[in-house]
């Protein structure tokens, strides 16, 4: 299986295949990384007019496009003031899905999410190819990219994160030894997306008559980084499950920046956030 695997992510469109393995499994369920073509008829349709990266497309009609519930390595860029060179794997992102939609002639189907923008106003959706397979799903079955998770744009969370496992487990792509190992918080040392490993030293997280954090929440790792859960974000966090992780080791996975009390990650989801036996 690891040898098909790997020759799957050389070919490109190969991964898409072993993402088959995954809807196989829901194949009498209603499976969002996978759509019927009465499904995908009902989306709006356009052509891509330029691949920026591996999460970020150009229409034709202009409009940028950003693909929900996932983060693939950048490509160097002028302005960044981190990136100056490629990250590994980030061109091989950007190629993988030009090959796709090569095949399938630059047509792609998006659904809009419930939040529709971001601060770069770029559209923010899910894209399916014209057999109505998420774009998304495929680039993290083939290990170019790592799930990433904002409330309320979730609704492929699910299947993206199945999709993500498979890499995950065959050590394909990002998770191949050493290419981008999770950091400790003493090692943060810039900006930017990361996954962050250590113990949880303290947590509030109110429970409201839900069982759901009320309110804005937060945890404490050990070594300084704050995490924090905005209000909009806390119900969709178990507070008895948040608070059990004090002396616990966690994953955490987004965007880290520096302030002057030290590093700060929000915790946008669920799914960005895994207990580590």
């Amino acid at each position: 299986m690891a040898r098909l695997l790997k020759n799957a992510l050389r070919s490109g469109w190969g991964a898409f295949f072993f993402v088959s393995v995954i809807y196989a499994a829901s194949a009498h369920a209603d499976h969002p990384c996978q759509l019927s073509a009465q499904q995908l008829a009902a989306l709006p349709a356009s052509t891509v007019r330029y691949v920026i990266d591996g999460d970020t497309v150009v229409l034709d009609d202009g409009e940028h496009v950003r693909l929900l519930g996932i983060n693939t390595p950048e490509l160097a860029h002028p302005k960044s003031r981190t990136i100056k060179t490629d990250q590994p794997l980030a061109r091989a992102a950007k190629q993988a899905l030009q090959s796709w939609l090569e095949k399938s002639g630059g047509e792609v189907y998006y659904r809009v999410g419930s939040e529709p923008r971001d601060r770069y106003r770029r559209l923010l959706a899910d894209l399916y190819l014209d057999d109505g397979r998420s774009v998304a799903a495929g680039l993290l079955a083939a290990g170019l990219g790592w799930q990433v998770t904002f409330a309320p744009n979730d609704s492929l969370a699910s299947c993206l994160a199945d999709a993500e496992q498979l890499a995950r487990a065959e050590r394909l792509g990002v998770w191949a030894g050493g290419l981008y190992p999770a950091l400790s918080v003493a090692d943060l040392s810039e900006g930017g997306f990361a996954r962050v490993v250590g113990r949880v030293s303290a947590v509030k997280a109110t429970r409201g008559s839900d069982g759901l954090v009320d309110g804005s929440g937060h945890l404490q790792l050990e070594g300084g980084l704050w995490v924090a859960i905005s209000a909009a974000d806390a119900g969709r966090f178990d507070a008895a499950e948040l608070a059990a992780l004090r002396g616990q080791w966690v994953e955490l996975r987004g965007w880290l920046t520096q302030r002057r009390q030290g590093w700060r990650l929000q915790l946008t989801s669920p799914y960005n956030l895994t207990a580590i036996d």
